[in-house]
């Protein structure tokens, strides 16, 4: 199993910085670990990937020693494809349109094994018999190490941020800037009034004591947040591969096209 906690980082207020994959290339994961990231989330909302496929990426994450994140393909959390990709040995779960606190409660009550939540226990599961600790010491270990995001994207969200913020075992509140956008009636993710409301609701989650994430297109996308106070920061893998590939076409061949 991957030995590098995610969790350690962010209870120490460290940036952590990650991409979204949602290409099934186990090659693909491999090169991103080796680059340097803290940990990769393995897109099932946008990606072409389902739950099953899975296991095969978390082994491929593992083979660099990079944490793997799961982002759930559907609006709410659905008990069966949290307990698969955990079971598969993904570290935590990113769960897209956390409108509420009954939301956010769903998130933990999943992903925790009893008497923090409501998950069930194989060892025959990949994440439990791979894992050094077994039985009772696994599910202390998996308790404590797995990781809840909450996907903060919408108006509805932002009104109901109080009591989702009051949901304990949610480790990062992540703000997605373009669905957020959409439900403010902006078409501009980094338009004034998008931007003035993620600071506030940057502002509101940090002086909970909680952890800010959001997601960052550029390298002064990641600086300017994490001097708001972001610590869980992601990008996009596609973005990366696309603007290195035109940079280096147009570097190799841009003057002698002319």
């Amino acid at each position: 199993m991957v030995n590098v906690s995610l969790k350690e980082k962010l209870q120490r207020d460290q940036c952590v910085l990650g991409a979204f994959v949602p290409m099934r290339s186990s090659e693909v994961i491999e090169i991103l670990g080796t680059a340097g990231f803290d940990f990769l989330i393995l897109d099932c909302e946008h990606g072409s990937m389902s739950p099953s496929e899975i296991p095969c990426l978390v082994h491929a994450a593992e083979n660099v020693n990079i944490p793997v994140v799961v982002r759930l393909g559907g609006l709410v959390p659905n008990s069966e494809n949290v307990l698969k990709v955990l079971d598969s040995g993904a570290i935590g779960v990113q769960v897209p349109h956390v409108d509420n606190g009954s939301i956010a409660k769903d998130c933990v009550s999943y992903v925790k094994y009893p008497p923090v939540g409501k998950r069930g226990y194989a060892a025959s599961a990949r994440a439990a018999y791979l894992n050094k600790k077994k039985g009772l010491a696994y599910i202390d270990w998996a308790n404590r190490e797995t990781v809840v995001v909450a996907q903060i994207e919408s108006v509805e969200a932002l009104d109901n941020l109080g009591e989702i913020l009051r949901v304990e075992q949610i480790d990062v509140f992540f703000i997605g800037p373009t669905d957020l956008a959409l439900t403010l009636g902006e078409d501009n993710p980094h338009g004034p009034n998008v931007l003035n409301t993620i600071e506030r609701a940057i502002q509101q989650i940090r002086s909970a004591g909680r952890i800010v994430g959001i997601f960052a297109q550029t390298p002064q996308d990641v600086r300017y947040w994490y001097g708001l106070g972001v610590r869980y920061i992601a990008t996009s893998a596609v973005g990366i591969f696309s603007s290195a590939s035109k940079g280096f076409v147009s570097d190799s061949l841009g003057n002698m096209k002319g």
